[in-house]
């Protein structure tokens, strides 16, 4: 039994080894086909129903889903601290596809009808500090 799983695990870590690179990535141009594509994605991922911005993913390769917060039953929010880690996706540009990853999981989920190009790099937060002083 022990040797199966050694073996397994390895041609798991192989596998990994030999995915394509990536890249950061932004949606080109948001429609309803991509959005709707974003969203089943998240909801597989996470095992319910998500709500995502019309503007998700065109901006930044970072997609971050918050934990629903608590409320009462007269609707205010319930008191404590929510203290589960948000949800984050990447969407990356592996050669031509659109490809959102699942951080905690690792998991890949294609897209199918979004358009995609390399995200722009951010910018040095401390070359632009040091360039105002």
């Amino acid at each position: 039994m022990v040797k199966w799983a050694h073996v397994a695990w390895l041609a798991l870590a192989s596998a990994l080894a030999a995915a394509p690179d990536s890249a950061p990535a932004v949606v080109m141009d948001s429609s309803p086909a991509s959005r709707t594509d974003i969203q089943q994605a998240v909801t597989n991922a996470l095992g319910k129903e998500v709500l995502i911005a019309d503007d998700a993913l065109t901006t930044s390769s970072l997609l971050i889903i918050e934990r629903h917060t608590p409320r009462t039953i007269e609707g205010r929010i319930a008191s404590g601290r929510i203290l589960d880690a948000p949800e984050v996706f990447q969407l990356v540009l592996e050669k031509d596809r659109c490809v959102l990853v699942h951080r905690r999981t690792d998991v890949a989920y294609p897209l199918e009808n979004a358009r995609c190009r390399a995200a722009s790099p951010a910018p040095d937060r401390d070359a632009s500090s040091n360039q105002n002083r």
